[in-house]
């Protein structure tokens, strides 16, 4: 019968000192692993804006191969491109090449006449 009550009487659970040390653990691994996951998610993105620009590049150059010609504008008839990539902003200039810029959020994905596309990250982000 005592083996019962001391068994009943036994306290269950965690002493706040072992909670503190387990938040305080967790709390460091954050701090270590955050800045990493985000890494990925900007390289994500400059990946995207690459992607994009490629699709534009094509885009304009089957559109000289067909027409003679570079459009002059992005929005010209005949371009099979989407000009309303989500989240995206595409600034496109004309010479006598084509070259344009796409903007997907911090991200810039520049393109010149030779189809050499380059990203950054904008300034202080």
């Amino acid at each position: 019968m005592s083996f019962l009550k001391k068994l009943k009487s036994k306290k269950k659970g965690f002493t706040l000192i072992e909670l503190i040390v387990v938040i305080a653990i967790l709390g460091i691994l954050a701090a270590i692993l955050l800045p990493r996951f985000s890494g990925f998610t900007d390289s994500a993105r400059e990946k995207a804006a690459k992607s994009e620009a490629k699709a534009v590049y094509t885009a304009l150059e089957t559109y000289y191969a067909e027409k003679g010609s570079y459009p002059a504008t992005i929005n010209a008839e005949g371009m099979k491109v989407a000009t309303k990539i989500e989240g995206s902003e595409i600034t496109y200039t004309k010479d006598k090449a084509p070259a344009f810029t796409i903007t997907k959020g911090e991200i810039t994905a520049e393109c010149n006449a030779e189809g050499t596309i380059t990203t950054k990250k904008a300034e202080g982000k």
